[in-house]
């Protein structure tokens, strides 16, 4: 688990306690562990790996300038590893990186105006969501990224999705799904709890006697279940 003021915690018996595994005083935006020991956090200025199930974290230093041809500097507020090791980085200026030598070198995958606040991959497929409604779509594990046409233009904050196509896209007051792999796409948003508040991550639960659940936690520490069928 990581947040604000250097929050980076990790448990070890399901969630019942709780360890700060890393000194520091930067915000942390994401996590992403591909086993038990290899693993990236992403935050405010500042990115950080580790290989011994975070015991120890090793912080990697970025040339922008050649990697962007730019003097920015951006914030990083998503990361993804894949199964066969590409590390896929998302965050300010709608910018995506990759690497496939583990962090040593990167590539552009991608780079605009609009923040991107959330990506998630199943396979080759990816989705990355972010400011002002910005939705893309990868198809090519994100070597390549096109923007898709959404029902909004709110704040999109995180986006997943399941094996069998429905995909679920959360923001600020704004939920949107698709039913059909991202081709098309509705907002559920009506009434209640996502209509006035907001939800910065979505991930997916096992439940007993049905297919799952996909959980939502975001304003004011709420934490929001979704019993679905899929997986």
């Amino acid at each position: 688990v990581v947040g604000r003021n250097g929050t980076l915690l990790h448990t070890n018996n399901g969630g019942n306690n709780w360890v700060q595994q890393y000194d520091s005083i930067y915000h942390f935006y994401d996590v992403f562990f591909v086993d038990n020991e290899y693993g990236w956090v992403v935050g405010y200025e500042i990115i950080i790996s580790t290989t011994d199930g975070g015991d120890s974290w090793e912080p990697l230093a970025f040339d922008w300038e050649a990697i962007l041809n730019d003097f920015l500097e951006p914030h990083v507020y998503a990361v993804d590893v894949s199964d066969d090791g590409v590390i896929t980085l998302a965050g300010e200026f709608a910018l995506v990186m990759r690497s496939v030598d583990g962090g040593d070198t990167w590539e552009v995958a991608h780079k605009a105006e609009a923040s991107i606040f959330g990506m998630h991959f199943h396979g080759q497929q990816g989705f990355a969501v972010g400011q002002d409604g910005l939705l893309l779509e990868s198809n090519d594990g994100g070597v390549s990224w096109a923007a898709l046409e959404v029902p909004t233009s709110a704040n999109m904050l995180d986006v997943w999705f399941s094996d069998e196509g429905k995909v679920i896209v959360a923001g600020i007051r704004e939920l949107l799904v698709s039913n059909d792999g991202g081709g098309s796409w509705e907002s559920s948003v009506h009434e209640g709890d996502f209509a006035v508040g907001w939800y910065q991550r979505i991930t997916s639960a096992p439940q007993a006697g049905s297919g799952g659940a996909v959980l939502f936690a975001g304003h004011g520490g709420r934490i929001v279940k979704m019993e679905t069928e899929v997986k």
